[in-house]
């Protein structure tokens, strides 16, 4: 049986030995409030209730509240003109328009997500359409404005990358513009170059996606000028944040031998090209130069090479193969070959990575789309010349209109544009907004919600209230009460009648009898059960099956409070 924490067990720490009485337990309880019955009723705010409220002098009027404060302090003024005779304790659901500020919903898309959509096996997604498509899916009720911030997988496309002179010299190597890997030097390490590629990438490249790869090349000296080029994947992070990428596909470099075969073999086809490989020893990769081998060529180097050397490759195998060049200095290049259904090799993609993607994108009533943000330059034509960033929202929605007509003249009447801009209140931070297109003009609008409070009648007026109204369930939350009370002193033939007959015996004449006093016992049992985290200050109102003669309802309001020091559920004052 699930352990029960019986709310007023502190009372009994003193008592060592033995169980509370119930006479004990009983005087700390208090007696029920006065019995009332509640009237639930909903009510949504309506244009004219927005008028009555929020009307300025000039009888303008938003049809929406700025807070949640405001709502609550508002609305109970309709509530009295509408619902004058409730009577205390009636609660109604109010259903209201409230303007706040907007953010983000975090999403973040998973291979079941893909599928369900797109179809088995798919394990990724690019590009705003198929964005769209998802989230569509996902999410088919959302209104104008909502923003997503989605992440999702997408296939990365390697990136390539040659070093600069302002790259050496930002990690320390400006005075030659190159590595040293001669023995015993700090660069002979791949891990000290690749520490260093990444202090470059980090800064030109500072918004990567978790595993971007790009192919770096660089330039070392070895005792002779080179270059050399390596793949490395950004893992994000602070510290190291990118490592080497070593492939699964199989390398292959070319040897002396190769070399002597292509020669063999396409000295009548290309002898200029060959006849300087003959020579040196490499690639002639100066376009300019008569000996210049085009990547075809290679092409079909390669596969001479490779069709020698692993004679059993089938179609789609394939291998990463470097070899030696010149460009004015000598170096080496490399490219995955891949086998095709006539036994030739091209050049081709390596292994298909994926990188992890962050956008932010909104809904315009119709499509998601990427939201409109603007520029420093763009900040400054809309007068925000001092910073990039506007610090009076009533000036920001105006300029921003304005600048919005200037680029979108000629949209449908009622479009929407999603618009995120900057906004110092102390700090810089974005404003996520929408303007439509009215009457030729595009205007801000306030992102609107549908949401709901409810209010219970006190003495003093309406008010915003918690209460949970809650019927006991049979015969679960009956058995759970009588099965847990079974043992306890006081309480034995009334929770065996409890759980055999899923009703709470209420005449005072019978020795099963549910005094008020145990009901709140046995209901607080319930309620730590179904409501465990439930905070000081939350109300129920609970309705449970009674026994007077014939089968019938009984009421109860209780609230969980802090009382002498005993934090636990009692009956409403």
């Amino acid at each position: 049986m699930k352990k029960i924490i019986y709310i007023l067990m502190v009372l009994a720490l003193g008592l060592v030995s033995c169980e509370p009485s119930l006479e004990d337990t009983f005087e700390e309880l208090g007696t029920p409030a006065e019995t009332f019955g509640v009237a639930e009723n909903n009510y949504t705010i309506t244009e004219d209730d927005y008028e009555t409220l929020l009307a300025d002098d000039d009888g303008d009027f938003p049809e929406y509240f700025e807070s949640i404060e405001e709502a609550e302090g508002l609305i109970p003024t309709i509530l009295e003109d509408v619902y004058p005779n409730l009577d205390l304790k009636s609660l109604i659901n109010v259903t209201f328009n409230l303007k706040e500020d907007v953010f983000p919903v975090s999403y973040v898309a998973t291979t079941s997500d893909y599928e369900a959509v797109f179809g088995a096996g798919t394990v990724s997604i690019s590009g705003l359409d198929q964005i769209d498509e998802l989230l569509t899916a996902n999410f088919p009720q959302v209104q104008v404005g909502t923003y997503y911030n989605i992440t999702y997988q997408s296939i990365g496309e390697t990136i390539s990358y040659t070093l600069t002179d302002d790259d050496y010299d930002l990690v320390g190597n400006g005075n030659f513009n190159n590595f040293d890997i001669r023995e015993g030097r700090d660069e002979e390490d791949i891990a000290v170059r690749v520490e260093k590629i990444a202090t470059i990438l980090d800064e030109n490249f500072p918004d990567s996606p978790i595993g971007q790869r790009y192919d770096v090349t660089y330039a070392f000296w070895n005792g002779f000028a080179g270059t050399d080029t390596i793949t490395v994947e950004h893992i994000g992070g602070n510290g190291i944040t990118y490592i080497l990428v070593e492939s699964s596909i199989p390398s292959y470099t070319l040897s002396t031998a190769d070399y002597d075969l292509i020669v063999a073999n396409l000295s009548s086809t290309y002898p200029d090209a060959t006849g300087s490989m003959s020579n040196f020893g490499n690639f002639e990769r100066r376009s300019d130069n008569d000996a210049f081998w085009s990547e075809s060529m290679i092409e079909e180097a390669i596969t001479i090479v490779l069709n020698n050397n692993f004679p059993t490759a089938v179609e789609a195998d394939k291998y990463q193969v470097s070899f030696r060049v010149f460009t004015g200095s000598s170096g080496t290049e490399s490219f995955f070959f891949e086998k095709d259904s006539s036994s030739d090799y091209f050049i081709s993609e390596g292994e298909i990575n994926f990188v992890t993607v962050s956008e932010t994108v909104a809904y315009d009533g119709t499509d998601w789309v990427y939201p409109i943000t603007f520029s420093e330059e763009e900040y400054a034509i809309m007068q925000q010349t001092r910073f990039p960033n506007f610090s009076d929202e009533e000036l920001a929605l105006r300029n921003i209109g304005i600048y919005l007509g200037t680029q979108y003249q000629f949209e449908s009447e009622g479009t929407y544009l999603p618009v995120i801009y900057d906004f110092f209140d102390g700090s810089v931070r974005q404003v996520y907004t929408v303007f439509q297109f009215e009457e030729n003009s595009w205007s801000g609008k306030p992102i609107v919600y549908d949401t709901s409070i409810q209010f219970g009648k006190e003495e003093t007026g309406w008010e915003p209230d918690n209460t949970i109204v809650y019927t006991l369930l049979n015969p679960s939350d009956y058995d759970l009460i009588g099965t847990s009370l079974l043992e306890r002193e006081g309480f034995e033939d009334a929770a065996d009648n409890l759980a055999f007959f899923h009703s709470f015996e209420r005449r005072d004449t019978d020795n099963e009898y549910w005094d008020d006093d145990m009901v709140l016992v046995g209901l607080s049992i319930l309620l730590d059960d179904i409501d465990p985290d439930a905070e000081i200050g939350q109300k129920y109102f609970i309705t449970a099956d009674v026994w007077i003669g014939s089968l019938t309802t009984e009421s109860f309001s209780v609230i969980k409070d802090e009382r002498e020091g005993v934090i636990g559920w009692y009956y409403q004052e």
